[in-house]
């Protein structure tokens, strides 16, 4: 954890890890660099669709996670997206 930081950079939560799970799930339906979807759309559409409060920061820290994981989730400056299958 970084100092002064400890609340944005502590590890993932049990729910954030379930989020995890539907956010690489969700993120299938963007594939390529023009399907690319924000990450404040996916931050309202959580907080929207579940009673979780997700910002940016957890986004990131979940969207690190599943990177580490395998999953190869790409992004720009237009949001996130997965890769265009061949």
């Amino acid at each position: 954890m970084i100092n002064n930081f400890e609340q944005q950079t502590k590890d993932l939560n049990k729910k954030e890890l379930e989020l995890a799970i539907i956010i690489q799930k969700c993120l299938y339906r963007y594939e390529g660099k023009n399907n690319a979807i924000t990450g404040n759309k996916i931050c309202n559409s959580i907080n929207t669709k579940t009673q979780y409060t997700l910002n940016g920061v957890r986004l990131r820290k979940i969207i690190n996670h599943l990177r580490n994981n395998g999953s190869p989730i790409c992004s720009t400056s237009k949001g996130y997206y997965m890769p265009s299958s061949p």
